[in-house]
């Protein structure tokens, strides 16, 4: 603004010797000056006039900033807590989604186990299923032939076939009273049909513990088929339950994670917003000494602007 002046005095003199100047010629330099002049003073006026144009903001900031500022501050205060709240409400979330994962996984894998324990189960009753039915169908089979051949009057014969063996094992491992096994043993031995009575009666023996293999068959049979369905209905509610427990893992896995983001959200939020708290309210604090100040300053330049105005319409009137 100092420098401003200067340049007003300065075309004020140059102003007053053209004058004079003016009385002895008349030429172009004279132009010159004045419109040097009058350059200046449109340059002089428009810094004023910013210079007004800057005041009028900040007076207004200073009349409209404390309303404004108090808003955002009471703004901050409610938007806190409640960000505290979140975070602590999201914090609770993450650990009992982890705890939740935790346990699904453990149920994941004690299915799986079950489901593995039921299989090897499983695979161990069929194989002895398996072993019990064929040596008891060819127990049953070396009987019936045994039967036959007893019927037809030629057990002699009946001894010199691959069956006669079986019927050996039979008669020593076969639970049985000491009579039937020894007429068995007796025909066994010497091929002779009558060597421990009538062959009716080997015949009857045979046929009777045909039979007995035979119903221990079956309900063996009925066992493995029993066995076989509560495998099926174990392993598929075991699926089913792996199924849903998988779905559960994803789905708080995924949950978990927009959760951890979303916690990270709101932490930086409460410090952004905490930063913003504190810088308000010591800003706030400072305003009415700072506007204070501002408006003595612009008092200040009034005056000098008012003078400045004076003192230069009095030099271009006498320019």
């Amino acid at each position: 603004m100092a420098r401003g002046r200067r340049l007003v005095a300065l075309a004020a003199l140059i102003c007053i010797h053209a004058g004079s100047a003016m009385t002895l010629r008349r030429a172009n330099p004279i132009r010159r000056v004045v419109t040097m002049i009058q350059a200046m003073s449109k340059k002089v006026e428009e810094e004023g006039e910013a210079e007004e144009k800057m005041y009028e903001k900040f007076f207004c900031y200073c009349s409209n900033g404390a309303e404004k500022l108090g808003g955002e501050i009471a703004d901050a205060q409610t938007k806190i807590p409640q960000l505290e709240s979140s975070i602590q409400q999201t914090t609770e979330e993450i650990a009992q989604l982890g705890a939740g994962l935790a346990k699904s996984k453990q149920s994941r894998g004690d299915a799986k186990d079950a489901v593995g324990t039921a299989t090897s189960l499983r695979a161990k009753e069929a194989a002895a299923f398996a072993a019990y039915s064929t040596e008891t169908k060819a127990n049953i089979d070396a009987m019936g032939k045994a039967v036959a051949a007893l019927e037809k009057g030629v057990g002699g014969s009946f001894l010199q076939t691959s069956s006669a063996p079986l019927l050996r094992k039979i008669t020593i491992n076969l639970d049985m009273t000491s009579s039937d096994r020894d007429t068995l043993t007796s025909f066994l031995s010497t091929g002779s049909d009558s060597a421990s009575g009538d062959s009716n009666e080997i015949i009857g023996i045979l046929k009777q513990l045909k039979e007995t293999m035979e119903g221990d068959l079956s309900k063996a049979g009925k066992t493995e088929d029993a066995s076989i369905a509560d495998f099926n209905g174990l392993t598929a509610a075991k699926a089913k339950e792996i199924s849903a427990l998988s779905k559960s893992i994803e789905d708080a896995i995924t949950r978990n994670g927009d959760a951890s983001v979303e916690l990270t959200q709101l932490k930086g939020d409460l410090s952004d917003t905490s930063d913003a708290l504190v810088e308000n309210q010591k800003f706030l604090a400072d305003m009415d000494k700072n506007c204070a100040a501002k408006k003595k300053q612009n008092g200040k330049n009034a005056r000098r602007c008012a003078h400045r105005s004076k003192w230069h319409s009095q030099t271009r009137l006498r320019c």
